[in-house]
């Protein structure tokens, strides 16, 4: 009977100690991302999907603040049939600034890498900001960089998370960086 207590001790320690490594190994990528500083000028302010409130503003402010001229915007197939002031949030009809918003195919970070590669060959972008949440930056850069040869800066949102909010960002997270590294394409 102690040899089953050992035992089951043994292999509770051993999956803390994964469970501890795999948060650790996480750090880096999901929770302290490399972040690049807003450069002076970029040919575009890129707002990754979903477009929550947080990412439209700071878009909006780097446009306006003179950062580029096109402010992107990766939004759902419903935000575009929303009525004009239906939607707060999707800022596709500002009167005063250059918008394009536009529904990736698939709807993946990966239909948005493409996405941004044929706007960039279209309207002959070399840079471009790009704006996601804390634990999409290193994936997303990952495959932009595929797609689009030109400089990403990649900017964070400063959205806040709850714990729940973590958990499931690793998991989610861990997940599509395995479908995208097993699948090297843009």
């Amino acid at each position: 009977m102690h040899g089953g207590r050992r035992l089951a001790r043994r292999l509770g320690v051993g999956a803390l100690a994964a469970l501890v490594l795999a948060v650790g190994a996480g750090i880096p990528v999901y929770v302290l991302p490399a972040t690049d500083p807003v450069p002076e000028h970029a040919d575009a302010v890129l707002v990754l999907g979903p477009p929550t409130r947080a990412r439209t503003e700071l878009g909006r402010d780097l446009v306006e603040a003179g950062v580029a001229d096109t402010l992107v915007i990766s939004v759902w197939a419903s935000d575009l049939a929303a009525a004009p002031g239906e939607n707060d949030v999707v800022a596709c009809d500002e009167p005063d600034m250059d918008v394009i918003c536009f529904t990736a195919d698939p709807g993946t970070t990966q239909g948005e890498a493409r996405a941004l590669a044929d706007d960039a060959r279209a309207d002959h972008w070399g840079s471009v900001v790009v704006i996601t949440q804390t634990p999409h930056i290193a994936r997303a850069r990952l495959l932009l960089g595929r797609c689009f040869d030109g400089e990403l800066s990649m900017v964070s949102s400063g959205e806040p998370y709850t714990f729940g909010d973590w958990a499931y960002e690793y998991v989610y997270q861990t997940g599509a960086f395995v479908k995208a590294l097993a699948d090297p394409a843009c």
